[in-house]
């Protein structure tokens, strides 16, 4: 491989043509850009591989240079036509189906010059040769060759024809902008011709690779210079004819020399022909009715339809008049939309101004200035709404009370800086010298009308809900401090009563059942055979009862609870509800620990007493587990059982009263109460207090 200037020349050109066909394709939103970009893609490839040709002296890497160039030389007269037929608005058949099958005929080819050595149908030979101390192919023509010819002049031809039709169809004004492109083509299409002819400079050159560069720079300039991408010169009668506008031209005569298809609707119109005033000759000379010569704004209205009319004076560069442009732009949906807007509005506005409280928009300023107060205002501060408005009188924060005024400030600027609506409620000075309570919500949010953001909110009187929940929530306490003074005095009176049984009762039933041993002893053999029957029975009957005089007083205060602890207790209670309720009820962990305060223990133990008899008896369960254990400075007893899976929400009526009663127990030593259905089955209940 030997570079020449002659290559280089030519792979320089395919590079520009490549560099260019990438310039194109950033405008490929344009239907015109993209086979523009892919014609000066094609032309890259002929061109460079062209100048790669001369740079080799074999035949084989010659020919295969040929066939690569050949990729370009196919397809440039099909997006030629493309894009000349995309450029004059003749493509309305441009489907991508017809498409596909402009590209068949050069698939074919490209295939007969790939196969050439097997059936010589495309060239008859093929050989090398030298001129000036160039080396190139040396090709005769087949019939194939003179076939693909004339089919490619066929499209290089009619993409001509359609650009000539663009030139001498528009306007002097847009006629650059199409001679650029019409010129570039046909200067491609000259040095082609002239190379099919026979006038080849070293005769053998082929100039067209060349030609495309410089079509390629001609169209760059042009898209600086003219804006060639910009609306194709053939779309202006288009746009003209479906602007859903009213637009007449008038001459300086006021003779209508155009008018769109609206406009010669429009003018049907007896009362839009009054309303345009004066008569005039239309170019066919038949009388037409008024149009004025003057520049005239305004609204037009015939029927239920409104137009706003915007005359413009046509000038010449000179400054001369040439004429009128009229444009009668129909805007009834807009004034119809206006009068919805107003009503929405008036409803809006009796809306917010009956509601209980007050809204308001204020600046997202320094001073949060108010710009819209409702009238509600007044029945909260006894100030009207005009005082705050601008701070016409007073700004909002003047009326907050000065304690509260710094947490006000404080909550809204820190939810307008997280993006966040604001709720809270504070103090205000009434008029009357009173203070009331106010419970205010809001959010900045962009205000359309001013395109910039705003604080919209509303205000309202909370003091009468103030008082009645200060009243609620001092009753709750009063209930609270009466339910644990009770549960205070039922234990002291269950522990009297338990030391009542045990100290006296107890004491008494076991005396007497040792003074009936003690007369046992002192009967005489046939006193005994007689009476100690009866003996022994009145014994049993005394040891009965002192059992269950010992349950009853161990249910009413245990006394392990104060001797052995808390741990030990719910050890025993656990055995104790496992034998009278024969459900299998075991301890699955012990751990010992230590409540500082006694009501606490107290308390713990009864509902744990609650949990066992009343929810876990109740739920069909026949096997429970407890555990005992310190987590976390807690004192945790929980009880699982497989009975049936209820949450909170699922307790029955009797059961959840009881329930209440237990978590409100342990709501003194600030302690929780938790069912948690399982999704195996079954339930935890969890008992969890503070050690302190």
């Amino acid at each position: 491989m030997k570079l020449s200037y002659l290559g280089l020349f030519m792979m320089s050109a395919g590079v520009l043509c490549l560099c260019l066909s990438v310039y194109a394709w950033r405008h490929k939103h344009d239907p015109t850009a993209l086979p523009l970009s892919l014609l000066l893609m094609a032309a890259a490839t002929y061109a460079f591989f062209y100048g790669v040709e001369f740079s080799l002296s074999s035949l084989a890497p010659m020919y295969v240079t040929n066939v690569l160039q050949y990729l370009g030389i196919v397809t440039m007269p099909v997006l030629l036509f493309i894009f000349a037929a995309r450029y004059s608005g003749n493509d309305r058949w441009l489907k991508r189906s017809h498409v596909v099958l402009l590209f068949v005929v050069p698939a074919f080819t490209v295939t007969m010059v790939l196969t050439n050595s097997i059936h010589h149908l495309y060239y008859s030979s093929v050989s090398v040769g030298v001129s000036n101390d160039f080396s190139f192919l040396k090709l005769e023509h087949g019939p194939l060759w003179w076939l693909h010819t004339f089919y490619s002049y066929a499209f290089f031809a009619t993409g001509l024809v359609l650009l000539t039709r663009v030139f001498f169809a528009v306007s002097r004004t847009d006629r650059p902008r199409v001679g650029y492109l019409l010129a570039s083509a046909l200067l491609v299409f000259a040095l082609n011709v002239a190379y099919i002819v026979g006038l080849r400079p070293y005769g053998f050159l082929d100039l067209t690779p060349a030609g495309f560069a410089v079509m390629g720079v001609m169209l760059a300039r042009g898209v600086y210079t003219q804006k060639i991408f910009d609306i194709k010169p053939v779309a202006l009668d288009v746009l003209f004819d479906g602007v859903p506008d009213v637009v007449l031209v008038l001459d300086a005569k006021g003779t209508v020399v155009n008018a769109n298809p609206a406009a010669r609707v429009l003018l049907a119109s007896t009362v839009i022909r009054q309303q345009l005033e004066g008569t005039v000759k239309a170019r066919d000379g038949a009388a037409t009715d008024a149009i004025p010569r003057e520049p005239s704004d305004g609204e037009v209205v015939t029927g239920e339809r409104t137009f706003l009319r915007s005359d413009t004076e046509l000038l010449s560069r000179g400054g001369s008049r040439l004429g009128t442009l009229i444009v009668l732009r129909d805007i009834t949906e807009r004034k119809r939309a206006a009068q919805r807007l107003q009503h929405s509005r008036d409803r809006y506005r009796s809306l917010v101004n009956n509601i209980p409280g007050a809204t308001y928009q204020r600046a997202l300023d320094a001073h949060r200035t108010m710009r819209y107060m409702s009238a509600g205002i007044e029945a909260i501060t006894g100030y009207p709404p005009a005082d705050f408005v601008d701070g016409a009188v007073r700004a909002y924060e003047s009326v907050i009370h000065p304690e509260d005024g710094e947490r006000v400030d404080r909550t809204i600027g820190a939810a307008v800086e997280q993006v966040n609506p604001w709720e809270l409620e504070y103090r205000i000075l009434h008029r009357d010298g009173g203070v009331r309570w106010v419970y205010e919500r809001g959010m900045a949010t962009n205000d359309p009308e001013r395109n910039e953001p705003s604080l919209n909110g509303f205000i309202m009187d909370v003091t009468q809900q103030k008082r009645d929940r200060v009243e609620i929530e001092q009753s709750h306490r009063e209930l609270r401090r009466l339910a644990t003074h009770l549960q205070a005095v039922r234990e002291q009176e269950r522990a009297a009563v338990a030391w009542e049984l045990h100290d006296e009762i107890g004491q008494s039933l076991a005396v007497v059942k040792t003074n009936l041993a003690g007369y046992d002893r002192l009967l005489s053999a046939g006193e005994q055979s007689q009476l100690r029957p009866n003996l022994r029975q009145t014994a049993g009957i005394l040891d009965e009862a002192i059992t269950r005089l010992r349950r009853l007083y161990t249910g009413l205060r245990p006394g392990m609870l104060d001797d052995l602890g808390l741990s030990a207790t719910i050890d025993w209670q656990t055995a104790e509800f496992a034998r009278e309720s024969g459900i299998d009820c075991r301890m699955a962990r012990l751990d010992e620990v230590i409540l500082t305060n006694d009501p606490c223990s107290l308390a713990v133990y009864r509902v744990f007493q609650g949990v066992l008899y009343t929810i876990v008896r109740n739920s069909g369960a026949t096997r429970a587990e407890v555990t005992v254990e310190r987590q976390d400075h807690h004192v945790v007893v929980r009880v699982s059982d497989n009975g049936c899976a209820i949450s909170e929400d699922d307790l029955p009526p009797d059961v959840a009263l009881e329930y209440t009663a237990m978590r409100e127990r342990l709501r003194d030593c600030q302690g929780t109460l938790s069912i948690r259905a399982l999704e195996a089955g079954g339930k935890v209940t969890e008992i969890r207090v503070p050690v302190q």
